[in-house]
């Protein structure tokens, strides 16, 4: 039975506490890389050509969202390298429960090997976790970390399919649909959300690929019919060919380990840059105290023995008397 539109679960979500970047900002990169170079993410050109071809403009693809994520987690120059490592620096116990989750989603997706689908099925609720007002800090840091790499697979999964697409997802996400946490199926609004376009006749005013604001930390893209749909579909393609997925599943296996790498090597250069700050601390200490005149110090401490002692024997007349 529909739902009224009034029983949306409204709450304030919390900004993302990991060190991931934000996901919101990568897709802005990415729309950009779109407009210099039309040629990418166009799923419309996939069934006209060869399977290695396919696969070649896959790969392509596969570069431009590389492109897109890496620079914002490894600034390069010297200035934006350091603020980065000055930010990660008030920020390590994040950084370590990043880390630690992007361990546990590497083992995750070679568990699930090429099945696609699972692991965006498997990673839905995290969106609805971090909504919870018992989660803990350390829960909600996966949480997040999850829904960023579950949202990143599943858009490649979306450039894939056919030619029937939600039409809302080239659009601005609307109003009601921010700090949802979760959208219900039947409701009026969800509904709406299912029209599709035909043979890729795109909205007026669209953001191509897809609009970034879809990927905002208070959007519930993974519980949209987007989503739900293309799980649908390529569970179906999965059974019927083990191996649909398999390029798409390698690439999104070795960008969790290449983001992974990256995470150790801040946690080595934090660690390091502390180590060497405690060092240069307790070496200026030692300078100091060598070059201080220790007679000054001998004197004030006798001084203040003398007095302790003076109050001491003051206090026992009086209690005497």
């Amino acid at each position: 039975m529909p739902m009224d539109e009034h029983d949306d679960k409204s709450v304030e979500i919390q900004q993302p506490c990991d060190v991931l970047p934000d996901m919101q900002t990568v897709f802005e990169v990415i729309v950009q890389k779109k407009r210099d170079n039309p040629f990418l993410f166009q799923p419309e050109a996939l069934g006209g050509l060869h399977v290695q071809q396919q696969m070649l403009a896959l790969e392509v693809d596969n570069a431009a969202i590389l492109a897109a994520f890496i620079p914002l987690m490894a600034p390069d120059g010297l200035w934006p390298s350091m603020k980065h490592l000055w930010q990660l620096l008030w920020r390590k116990s994040q950084l370590i429960k990043t880390l630690d989750a992007m361990e546990c989603l590497v083992s995750s997706c070679i568990q699930d090997g090429n099945d696609l689908a699972k692991f965006i099925s498997n990673g839905r609720q995290c969106y609805f976790r971090q909504c919870l007002e018992h989660t803990i800090p350390d829960d909600f840091v996966f949480n997040t970390v999850a829904m960023k790499m579950v949202s990143l697979l599943w858009f490649m999964a979306f450039i894939r399919q056919g030619a029937a697409r939600e039409r809302c997802l080239y659009l601005e996400p609307p109003d009601w649909v921010r700090n949802q946490s979760h959208l219900i199926k039947g409701q009026p609004r969800r509904n709406a959300l299912k029209e599709t376009i035909v043979d890729f006749d795109y909205p007026e005013g669209c953001t191509l690929p897809i609009h970034p604001g879809w990927f905002a930390h208070n959007v519930p893209l993974l519980d949209t019919p987007a989503v739900t749909i293309t799980i649908a579909e390529t569970e179906y393609t999965f059974k019927d060919a083990p191996t649909a997925y398999e390029h798409q599943m390698q690439f999104f296996r070795m960008f969790l380990v290449h983001i992974r790498g990256i995470l150790k090597s801040d946690l080595d250069r934090v660690t390091t840059v502390q180590i060497q700050t405690m060092g240069a601390l307790a070496t200026c200490v030692t300078f100091i105290l060598r070059h201080l005149d220790m007679s000054m110090v001998v004197h004030a401490f006798n001084r203040l023995n003398e007095s302790a002692s003076a109050n001491g024997n003051s206090t026992h007349c009086n209690c005497t008397c």
